[in-house]
């Protein structure tokens, strides 16, 4: 429904802040005005002082130096007299005259007020632009302008500013997400100043007697305001409130917005009472997409006329008018048809001179100016080839009730531009755009579309836009710099950032015209572009650079045409569905529009008011199918290459293309503009047409093999080098932006029978399983249906196998992963080929594309083929309303050249607010902590402090538990049975069985039985190999493992042909016997290492790992350590069994010191960074331990008291031998000592030092009615550290006995 009634600022403000003002407050400043206006009789004489206050400013009767008896500075004067006495009484400390932080040559502020003391204040300070008495505070270049300007540029570090001549006061809020200005307030006293100089001169009443009750409501508006305890009030929360206030407008226009345009009432309700359900009379030729598209373009070119109206372009009440005329009338035709159409057509795509007398006779088609940019040209045809018959766009027709009730609507929203918190202004109107995404295509089938369709919040973009385009243009700018105007490279090494150099910049129209030409060769895309409002975000950037190198020779250009140029060579755009790409067009023209103000019709001519022709900036096509460069015929002529274009072969290959495209861009009249478009639109077609076989040959060798030309060209190819050319011949692509989709390529019924019935994605699983059988009873949709399945299965192939992309399959521990067919990730790989070496990227991603194991090679491509500059990671907590609230995604800006060294991020952030204050909150985490935390997997660690991540930075500089080459043990973890596939050799009675068959519930951290800790009994037992091989886990165990004997046996002496003929004929050459099982070493028959495989973050321990006795198996629950390798010399083969071809990969004491690293605290900490329900095996291979041996450091005070721990009872008496004797700890109490004296020693293995150890210790995760780890004992291995870092290592016996 349309909004009941506006509200104004003022009720606005009394309504959403917490502000007060009391009777004392209105009599102080009464008195304050009163006595401004006794400092301005003192200077001025009565008669000029009542002209001026009378006059009502805005420019009338200004404030001049020859009005004052001593002849003073009009704005000086002003100050001292009036702005200075009521800023007092308001309550403010000021300083004067404030510049930009950066120490530049940046425009001072009159007077600055410090917020920094105020922690729920974003800003750090309030400026206030003065004036004198009466001057426009409107203007564009004093005043409020000068104010918006101010905040605009960040380095004054100020989201709030007053404009005020003393008598006016206006208070400007800037939202830098969205880059616009909110005017919070405006008041107007000088009814009040005139009032109380009347009383003055006259009767000198009480002042709250001489002025009228609507003068004071004006100065308990002043108060409500800007008072400073309000102003606090007002700042700390505006962005809270200005935000809410905004979706609340936005939402509301949303609905009214699908419901006229697609008759979406509710999830459950529709109506017919709409442009695209029976309110577009379509020609016969138009499909449901031609006629949403029509419905969509109709509403927008509808919403752009009001806009017009708002800024006094056009008449204020012109389609009201319409309406009224129409209806007052008889017309035989209808209302679209009599005067919408013609409006669109003959007035606004024609210049004045160029329409019809029949148009020029229509007095409500009077002074309407000719704005081009296509916005208003007829695009909607189809030439009648296949089936289907030929149409232009205006055989549509819209029935007059529908029309009717659409302007009706649009009659009873305010639009506007100039900042009001209640209007519908370009910001509010994009966030309504984002939203009807998923609306405009009846088609939801589109590969690109879904996730990542949704509407992307304004911090987000801005944030992307701001972290791109400035470091990218500081880069270009520095460089014309240097080569062009022989600046020496360390003196710009003095500069941060683009706003810093650029006010170093001396003022000359030649050096500031060539660095303004460097920036009109700056090209931004978003590839997935949907609505375009990254576009808009990366718009204001380059605006604000463009803006700030013409202040500099003191020249300030109307916005209107720093946009227009921006929008006209700057921005870019790609989106697989046509009628988002118009939104995206759209927002543009808004965007230029919405600086124009009434008095420019009379300044600017035709060429200056014309919007900017932007047909082929922003582009319907698939961005991921089509050619980043030139195929080329390989020297066989069998096949294909992709050749790097350069600028030259670009220029020379599309040479007319590209001078078609510039003659359209710069064409001046529809006529001229329209030749030139379908001139480059049929060169395209051609050379498009010579690429689609090459194409097929693509699809046929992923094994699409009947593919066709038609169906390729269906999936709307894509040729960048082509279809960009004009951009490609000037270097390529300087910045690219975006939010690509999350989706994956794969049959979604949602996205099909939607179609055919637009509420099935919100039916309940068994209602569209009953309407779907309802719907494939029609031939034809269920001919569709299947054809639907078949083109995802193609388009599937083709990204599998065809080559083309190279980073979706990555090898992980040795197995090659299968790719998800993730857009997102097929989109990051594309952003890869379409940037040019030196561009800045930021894209928006799902949370796998940093910790999944299919996208490693994307992740090796971001740190050895890129410079990651920052990575922000959230938990959705509703920042994407329509996603799940745990959905992970991070906001990723990288350089696509160098090498990542380290990464400015931070992660698992909930809140995207973050991103305001990055600089202070990130962390800085090294190229090791990326690279090495997960070195076969790649996957990026989500560090949370940046303790964290010095401390994971200390633990990786140790070599990963696999890893060979480190010398001394290692470790190769694996199942020896599986509980499913084995269950033949288990028994579940002790009595049946020889040995235990161990899970995970039957060891703890150094136990293995429940003599000490409550551990349950074993579960299933085995029998032994001579009473029944067919039942026995271990000599299946010799089976599973006989091939790894095998293998090692032929590796070590130099084997040939057949593995099994070659091994068993060298045994039976020395022995006489061939390899049988008997021959393999069971890891249990001596001592060895076992983890259990279910571990949890939330656990109190996530590693428990503990030596077991010889003779107990294990099941899948449990991963063994292998305790031998197979290492054989010449002499073993004449043994049998061939125990002798193994050596031990431990020593009995690194045994043990394994094992208590494996359970120490700084290696847990490690694994619980990894694990989610079980420990992934590669995950624990490439994880970082110090491998300590005989003779280090640390190695006789960690083993002993491992051994003390582990070697506790009977079945260990063997091994206490073999270790000299040692004596076990049973003592509970002293068991405690002892863990945490060694898990004190892991801590200084690792070489951690004191603060970090201390972070470990309180990070580490508590459990209630833990076993172990309580506080004391967190405090005991603190103080367990600290002696040992005071001391050498005592003999265990002294300190355990």
């Amino acid at each position: 429904m349309p909004p009941q009634s506006a509200t104004s600022a003022t009720e606005f403000v009394e309504q959403a802040f917490e502000t007060t003002v009391d009777v004392q407050s209105r009599a102080d400043l009464l008195q304050a005005v009163d006595a401004t206006i006794s400092n301005l009789r003192e200077q001025i004489d009565d008669e000029t002082l009542e002209r001026m206050l009378r006059s009502g400013g805005g420019g009338s009767y200004v404030l001049k130096g020859s009005m004052t008896r001593d002849g003073l500075q009009p704005e000086p004067f002003t100050q001292n007299a009036v702005i200075e006495p009521l800023l007092d009484e308001l309550g403010y400390r000021y300083d004067t005259e404030a510049g930009g932080l950066s120490g530049g040559r940046t425009e001072v502020a009159d007077y600055t007020i410090s917020l920094r003391d105020y922690d729920d204040i974003d800003s750090t300070r309030l400026l206030i632009e003065a004036e004198p008495i009466n001057k426009d505070l409107k203007s564009r270049e004093h005043g409020e302008g000068q104010v918006r300007s101010w905040l605009s540029q960040r380095e004054f570090e100020s989201d709030f500013g007053f404009a005020t001549d003393g008598l006016r006061w206006t208070f400007i809020r800037y939202d830098p997400d969205s880059y616009t200005h909110n005017v919070i307030e405006e008041v107007d006293l000088q009814p009040v100043f005139v009032a109380l100089f009347e009383n003055q001169v006259g009767p000198r009443e009480p002042l709250e007697e001489a002025v009228f009750e609507a003068d004071l409501e004006r100065v308990d508006t002043l108060v409500r305001t800007f008072e400073f305890t309000n102003f606090r009030s007002i700042a700390g929360e505006a962005r809270q409130v200005i935000k809410q206030k905004q979706e609340e407008i936005t939402d509301e226009f949303y609905d009214d917005y699908i419901r006229y345009v697609f008759g979406i009432v509710n999830e459950s309700e529709e109506t017919p009472r709409s442009l695209t359900h029976d309110g577009v009379i379509a020609p016969e030729g138009a499909t449901a997409d031609d006629t949403r598209l029509f419905s969509v373009e109709m509403m927008n070119r509808l919403i752009f006329i009001k806009f017009l109206e708002d800024k006094g372009i056009v008449r204020p009440d012109l389609l009201q008018s319409i309406l009224d005329t129409y209806e007052d009338g008889l017309y035989t035709d209808s209302l679209y048809e009599s005067f919408i159409q013609s409006l669109f057509y003959d007035v606004l795509n024609e210049r004045p001179d160029k329409r019809s007398p029949q148009i020029q006779d229509i007095d409500l088609f009077a002074d309407i100016p000719y704005l081009n940019g296509g916005l208003f040209r007829p695009s909607i045809q189809h030439d009648g080839s296949g089936d289907r018959e030929a149409f232009e766009e205006s055989d549509f027709d819209v029935r007059d009730s529908v029309l009717k009730s659409i302007l009706e609507l649009l009659e009873s929203y305010s639009f506007s531009t100039d900042g009001s918190l209640t209007d519908l202004d370009p910001s509010v109107l994009g966030n309504v755009f984002e939203k009807t995404i998923n609306y405009i295509t009846a088609d939801n089938a589109d590969q690109n579309k879904e996730l990542g369709a949704y509407y992307t919040p304004k911090e987000i973009t801005r944030f992307s836009a701001e972290r791109t385009v400035r470091p990218a243009l500081f880069d270009r700018l520095k460089r014309v710099l240097i080569e062009e105007r022989g600046w020496p490279e360390a003196e710009l090494e003095n500069y941060d950032t683009v706003y810093e150099l650029i006010e170093s910049v001396p003022a000359s129209l030649d050096l500031i015209g060539q660095l303004l030409d460097e920036v009109n060769d700056f090209r931004v895309v978003d590839p997935a572009c949907g609505s375009g409002h990254f576009l808009t975000s990366v718009l204001e950037e380059i605006v604000g650079v463009r803006r700030a190198l013409w202040a500099q020779n003191d020249t300030y250009p109307h916005e209107q045409k720093l946009k227009k140029k921006t929008v006209q060579n700057n921005i870019y755009g790609v989106d697989i569905v046509g009628p988002a790409v118009e939104i995206a067009k759209l927002r543009c023209w808004l965007s230029v529009i919405a600086e124009l103000e009434e008095d420019d019709l009379e300044t600017m001519d035709q060429e200056e008011l014309a919007l900017p022709n932007i047909a082929f900036n922003l582009r319907q096509g698939n961005s991921l199918i089509g050619y980043t460069g030139f195929p080329e015929t390989t020297e066989d002529g069998d096949g294909y290459t992709l050749d790097s274009f350069n600028e030259d072969t670009v220029r020379t290959r599309y040479e007319n293309i590209i001078d078609e495209i510039s003659a359209y861009e710069e064409a001046i009249t529809s006529d001229q503009a329209e030749e030139h478009r379908k001139e480059a639109n049929q060169l395209l077609q051609e050379a498009r047409d010579e690429l689609v076989d090459d194409v097929k040959d693509e699809f046929v060798a992923a094994g699409v093999e009947d593919i066709t030309s038609e169906k390729v060209e269906s999936f709307d190819p894509f040729h960048w080098v082509l279809e960009y050319a004009e951009v490609y011949a000037d270097g390529g692509f300087d910045v690219i932006v975006g939010n690509p989709p999350w989706d994956q390529i794969t049959p979604v019924r949602d996205d099909y029978f939607t179609r055919y019935d637009e509420r099935f994605r919100t039916y309940m699983p068994k209602k569209k399983d009953k309407r779907q059988e309802e719907l494939l009873e029609d031939e034809e949709i269920r001919e569709g249906w299947e054809e639907y399945q078949r083109d995802i299965e193609i388009l599937a192939a083709y990204f599998n196998h065809s080559g083309v992309y190279k980073l979706q399959r990555p090898t992980v521990a040795g197995r090659t992963q299968a790719s998800d067919n993730d857009l997102s990730a097929l989109f990051l790989e594309r952003v890869f080929n379409i940037a040019r070496e030196d561009a800045m990227v930021s894209q928006v991603l799902p949370g796998a594309i940093f910790n999944g194991s299919s996208t490693k090679d994307l992740r090796m491509k971001l740190l050895d083929e890129a410079s990651i500059q920052t990575l922000v990671t959230f938990e959705n907590n509703g920042i994407f309303p329509a996603i799940d609230n745990r959905y992970n995604f991070g906001v990723l800006v990288f350089e696509n050249q160098g090498r990542t060294e380290q990464l400015s991020g931070i992660f698992k952030q909930r809140d995207i607010d973050i991103l305001n204050d990055i600089n202070e909150s990130a962390l800085q985490i090294p190229r090791k902590v990326l690279s090495d935390y997960s070195p076969e997997a790649r996957i990026f660690p989500y560090v949370e402090s940046q303790q964290e991540a010095d401390v994971l930075n200390t633990i990786l500089q140790h070599p990963p538990l696999s890893d060979h080459q480190a010398g001394g043990w290692y470790t190769t973890p694996y199942r020896e049975l599986d509980r499913a596939n084995d269950t033949d050799r288990f028994v579940e009675s002790e009595q049946e069985g020889d040995y235990p068959v161990l899970g995970g519930s039957n060891i703890y951290q150094f136990a293995h039985n429940s003599s000490l800790f409550d551990i349950d009994s074993p579960e299933f037992w085995s029998v032994d190999e001579d009473v029944d091989p067919k039942k026995s886990a271990k000599r299946r165990i010799r089976e599973k493992t006989l091939p790894k004997l095998k293998r090692g046996l032929y590796n070590a002496f130099d084997g040939t042909g057949s593995q099994v003929s070659f091994v068993n004929d060298l045994l039976d050459d020395h022995r006489g016997k061939e390899l049988c099982p008997e021959d393999v070493l069971l890891d249990c028959s001596d001592y060895r290492i076992v983890i259990r495989n279910i571990a949890r973050s939330t656990d109190e321990r996530t590693m428990i790992a503990a030596v077991i006795p010889p003779n107990n198996v294990c099941h899948h629950a449990i991963n063994t350590i292998q305790k031998f390798e197979v290492n054989p010399e010449k002499g073993d083969l004449t043994d049998y069994p061939l125990h002798s071809a193994y050596d031990a990969i431990f020593t009995d004491e690194e045994l043990f010191a394994a094992v208590g690293l494996l359970n120490s605290i700084p290696f847990d900490f490690l694994m619980r960074t990894k694990v989610d329900s079980n420990i992934v095996m590669y995950k624990f291979k490439e994880s970082q331990v110090p491998r300590l041996t005989e003779g280090d450091e640390w190695f006789e005070y960690i083993w002993t008291r491992a051994a003390q721990l582990n070697c506790y009872d009977d079945e260990f008496a063997e091994m206490r031998e073999r270790l000299d004797g040692i004596e076990p700890v049973i003592d509970v109490s002293k068991r405690r000592e002892v863990q945490a004296e060694m898990d004190a020693a892991a801590f200084h293995a690792y070489g951690l030092d004191h603060e970090q150890t201390a972070f470990v210790l309180s990070d580490f995760h508590r459990v209630q009615n833990p076993r172990l780890m309580d506080e004391d004992y967190f405090q005991m291995v603190l103080e367990k550290y600290e002696q040992l870092a005071d001391q050498e290592a005592e003999p265990v016996q002294e300190s355990t006995q």
